[in-house]
C-alpha cells in the first residue's frame, strides 16, 4: 500500500487544486490497479523481442512496436526523434570451447561492436593483463597467433547470496531517500580514458598479430554482459573480442599457470548494419480536452520570436496555471523575480507566477531560489564530435573549440557551445572570416554576457 500512497502524492502534486476531482482520481487508481498493461508490455519487450542493443535489429523492432502500441492507446503525434549514433550490431551465433587439456564448453559472449571471426579460431591462450599503455611493452613479441586474456584474474567473491532477489519492504525503506548527486568532473575524463584505451589496446594486439582477445566478466555467478563502446563509424576494432564468465576465465588462467596453456576454439558470428546510423527515441503526446492547456515550452528563451507573442503566452499561462519550461534561466528577462512569485510587468500587464505552477529550468549555476531542487549534470562525453556535427564547417568548429577553456572560468554547458557552432556556420555562410576573428565574435555573443568580472582572464583565453 505504501507504493500506491507515494504515487498518489506525486499525482496530487502534479495537478492544480481545481483539477483534483474525486472521479478523476478514482479512474486513475482503477486503471493502475485493475487495467495495468505493465506486465504485458514488459513481456513483449523482454521475452518476445529480447535484448535491445542500440541500433540492433531488435531495437528497430522495438521502435516499430512501441509506435504501434502508442497509436493503439490513443496517443497523438507519435514519432521517432533521431540522433546520430553509429553502427548497428547483432549476434547471430557464438561458441567458445576449451579443447585442451580437455574439452569443455565455456560460458562466453562476443563483446559488442567487435568484428566476427573468420569461421572458427583455434589457438592457445596467453594471460597478458593490460589495463594501461605502459602494460604493452612486457608483452611485445609474445602474442602472435594467440588468444590474449587481457584481464588480471582475481580470487573470486564466493557470493553467499543470489545475484538478484526481490526486495523486502525493509530493503525498499533503506533505498527510499534522495541523495544529491555528486559532481565529479574527473569521472568523465576517466571514462574517456577507458574508452580510448580500448582503441589503443586493439591497435597493439593487431600490430602483434594476436588472433583475438578475451576479458573476464566483472561479476560472478556465470553472469555475462558483453558491453562495448566502439560503435561509431570508423572506430570498429580490428580483432574479435569475447567476454568469458568469471569462473571459466579463472580456470583458464589457473591451467595456463601450472601447465601447457589451454587451447580455445572460438566462433563469433556477428553482423554489422550500416543502413541507418541514427538511433531513435519514440515520442508521443497524451491528447487533452482543453486546446489551450499544456505547457509553455521555452517561453523565456532569449532568441524566441516574435517576442510579443511569447509575452502574451506567458501572461495567458500565468492566468491559467499552466506548466512552464525555462531554457537558460540566467538569460531570461526578470526570471528570478517572476519565478519567486514577485509580480512583474509584461506588455503593460502585471503578472505573477501562480502557486500551482510547476517550473523546470536550465542554468549554468542554480538560481538563488529555495523552491528549486538543483540537479547538476556532467559535461558532454564527446563535445568535440558534437561541435563538429553542429557546425558542419571546419572553421566554425575550430573557432568554437578555441573557446572550450572558458569552462575553467564558468561551467558552460554543451548547449552553449553547440549554439555557438551553429551560429558560426551561419555567419560564415554570409561573409567569410578567419578562425580567430570568428572565435572572438562567438565569445562576445555567447560567453561574454556570463563572465562579468572575469573579462581579463577570458580575453587571455580568447586572444
Amino acid at each position: 500500500m505504501r507504493t500506491l500512497f507515494v504515487a498518489l502524492l506525486v499525482m496530487l502534486a502534479a495537478f492544480p487544486a481545481g483539477a483534483q476531482q474525486v472521479d478523476d482520481l478514482n479512474r486513475i487508481i482503477d486503471q493502475g490497479l485493475n487495467h495495468s498493461q505493465v506486465m504485458q508490455t514488459a513481456e513483449h519487450l523482454m521475452d518476445s523481442i529480447g535484448a535491445r542493443l542500440t541500433n540492433s535489429p531488435q531495437m528497430r523492432q522495438a521502435e516499430a512496436w512501441t509506435q504501434s502500441q502508442f497509436r493503439s492507446w490513443g496517443l497523438k503525434n507519435v514519432r521517432k526523434d533521431g540522433f546520430v549514433f553509429g553502427r548497428g550490431w547483432s549476434i547471430t551465433s557464438s561458441s567458445v570451447r576449451m579443447t585442451a587439456p580437455r574439452v569443455m564448453q565455456l560460458m562466453a559472449i562476443p563483446v559488442a561492436w567487435t568484428p566476427a571471426t573468420s569461421g572458427t579460431i583455434t589457438a592457445q591462450i596467453i594471460v597478458a593483463p593490460m589495463k594501461r599503455e605502459r602494460d604493452f611493452e612486457p608483452w611485445r613479441g609474445k602474442l602472435a597467433g594467440k588468444i590474449v586474456l587481457v584481464t588480471l584474474p582475481d580470487d573470486g567473491s564466493e557470493p553467499g547470496e543470489p545475484a538478484f532477489k526481490r526486495l523486502t519492504d525493509e530493503d525498499v525503506n533503506k533505498l527510499d531517500r534522495y541523495r544529491q548527486p555528486d559532481y565529479d568532473p574527473e569521472s568523465i575524463e576517466r571514462r574517456i580514458k577507458r574508452q580510448t584505451f580500448g582503441i589503443k589496446l586493439d591497435a597493439f594486439l593487431k600490430s602483434e598479430r594476436a588472433l583475438a582477445w578475451a576479458r573476464m566478466s566483472y561479476r560472478d555467478g556465470k553472469l555475462l554482459h558483453g558491453e562495448g563502446y566502439n560503435y561509431r563509424t570508423g572506430e570498429t576494432p580490428a580483432l574479435p573480442g569475447i567476454e568469458i564468465a568469471a569462473e571459466d576465465y579463472r580456470r583458464l588462467a589457473r591451467l595456463a599457470k601450472v601447465g601447457p596453456a589451454p587451447t580455445l576454439e572460438v566462433t563469433s558470428n556477428v553482423q554489422f548494419d550500416d543502413s541507418d546510423p541514427k538511433a531513435y527515441n519514440i515520442l508521443a503526446e497524451i491528447p487533452g480536452t482543453d486546446p489551450k492547456a499544456g505547457m509553455i515550452w521555452e517561453a523565456f528563451k532569449p532568441e524566441s520570436e516574435p517576442r510579443r507573442t511569447v509575452a502574451r503566452e506567458v501572461v495567458e499561462a500565468a492566468r491559467r496555471g499552466r506548466w512552464i519550461v525555462v531554457d537558460d534561466i540566467e538569460s531570461a528577462p526578470a526570471p528570478a523575480a517572476f519565478l519567486a512569485r514577485i509580480p512583474i510587468v509584461i506588455e503593460g500587464d502585471e503578472v505573477k507566477a501562480p502557486d500551482s505552477w510547476r517550473i523546470i529550468a536550465t542554468a549554468a549555476t542554480p538560481p538563488p531560489l529555495s523552491r528549486f531542487a538543483a540537479i547538476q549534470t556532467t559535461p558532454h562525453p564527446a563535445l568535440d564530435h558534437a561541435i563538429d556535427e553542429a557546425a558542419g564547417n571546419p572553421t566554425a568548429a575550430a573557432a568554437t573549440k578555441r573557446l572550450k577553456p572558458l569552462t575553467d572560468l564558468k561551467p558552460f554547458g554543451a548547449g552553449t557551445f553547440l549554439a555557438a557552432a551553429r551560429h558560426g556556420a551561419a555567419r560564415l555562410a554570409e561573409a567569410p572570416t578567419d578562425e580567430a576573428t570568428l572565435a572572438r565574435e562567438l565569445y562576445a555573443a555567447y560567453f561574454a554576457p556570463h563572465l562579468a568580472g572575469l573579462e581579463d582572464r577570458a580575453r587571455e583565453i580568447v586572444g
